[in-house]
């Protein structure tokens, strides 16, 4: 009964078939992990008329596809100013179909200025620099794009590709050895990224712990101006 008040909300995927469809009336922001009907799911976005925030947390099973939701309703959600996607493929290539739903879903929404992609195995960065183009208003960008192998050439498009309106920047990466391009080049890359956009910055490099051969480091870049919401 005081579903009209609810302006956040938190759920795991399985009980959205159950949820009553004015508790998405006024919501504005949403958490969804581990959503297993999709019908449900596109359903529920329907009925989010005021959503200025969403969280998708997922994996892949067969016949389930968060990709498919996005591609069959690119036009819902037109006042969305955040978005974070984490899936996690279990070892089953993300297509390049796949990125393309994802960029034709958020190529409408005009307000969108935070974008947070975590895709655990993606074939190549240039299918995902496309999506970056879709949203040229980003002010805040988280990317981990999981097995990607970063050389050189697609460190400078993605250095040509980032909002000119950025002004936080998240990488999460994995560096194995050998490896094409070393966390210093990441730093530097950053950086200059940063000066090329003229905003302010600041750069926190945290610490790489290591595991055998194998190095996780986030790269956090972030300027005095970067929105409030990033968390």
């Amino acid at each position: 009964k005081n579903s009209h008040s609810l302006s956040r909300l938190r759920v795991h995927g399985d009980v959205l078939g159950i949820c009553a469809s004015r508790s998405f009336l006024n919501l504005r922001e949403l958490e969804i992990f581990d959503p297993e009907d999709m019908e449900g799911l596109a359903q529920a976005l329907g009925h989010c008329s005021s959503l200025r925030s969403l969280t998708i947390d997922t994996f892949y099973r067969d016949g389930v596809s968060i990709f498919a939701v996005l591609e069959g309703n690119p036009t819902l959600l037109p006042n969305l100013d955040a978005l974070r996607i984490s899936y996690n493929s279990n070892h089953q290539l993300v297509t390049q179909d796949d990125l393309a739903s994802i960029s034709r879903f958020i190529e409408n929404k005009k307000r969108l200025r935070m974008l947070d992609l975590f895709l655990s195995m993606l074939p190549s960065v240039e299918p995902f620099l496309e999506i970056l183009k879709k949203a040229p208003d980003l002010e805040v960008l988280g990317i981990d794009l999981g097995c990607v192998s970063w050389t050189h050439d697609n460190m400078r498009l993605l250095q040509e590709t980032l909002p000119r309106r950025l002004v936080a920047l998240l990488f999460r990466k994995q560096w194995s050895s050998p490896s094409v391009v070393q966390l210093i080049e990441w730093i530097d890359m950053v950086c200059l990224s940063l000066v090329a956009i003229r905003a302010p910055s600041r750069t926190l490099t945290l610490p790489p712990s290591s595991s055998g051969n194998e190095h996780s480091c986030n790269i956090c870049t972030f300027s005095t101006q970067a929105p409030g919401r990033w968390t």
